[in-house]
């Protein structure tokens, strides 16, 4: 019995220790981007055409490359560079469903240079944002 309270003691203490971190941030930005994003549908324009929907405005979403150790190429569109196209995208349905809106249609995705910051390049996606009535 009192080895079960000893340990019960401990652990509750072990719990109420306050650490300073911004890992939390990192992680519960992430999950509030993909819940976010989860319920914003992805069109095309052609595909649009046959709902009822209302521009809300466009959309865009940025990664800076601090190192030039990834091989990125030097400029222009890109496909899927280890998962950066994915998680550009998803940040921009995060972006839709803050503004009300629940549907997408996404632009171009792109490499560029950046001389006057600090990136090496710069990844960036952008999209058009929607409310469609079903």
């Amino acid at each position: 019995m009192f080895r079960f309270l000893s340990t019960l003691l401990s652990v509750g203490l072990l719990c109420s220790c306050a650490i300073n971190t911004n890992v939390g941030e990192y992680v519960l930005g992430d999950v509030e981007t993909s819940v976010r994003g989860h319920n914003v549908e992805v069109f095309t324009d052609r595909q649009l055409v046959s709902h009822r929907a209302t521009f809300l405005g466009q959309v865009s979403s940025y990664y800076c490359q601090l190192e030039s150790d990834m091989h990125l190429p030097q400029a222009g569109p890109f496909d899927d560079i280890d998962g950066s196209r994915g998680k550009l995208q998803e940040t921009l349905k995060s972006k839709v469903q803050q503004r009300g809106g629940n549907a997408i249609v996404y632009g171009q995705c792109y490499i560029s240079a950046h001389a006057d910051t600090d990136c090496q390049k710069a990844l960036s996606c952008e999209g058009f944002a929607y409310q469609v009535e079903y």
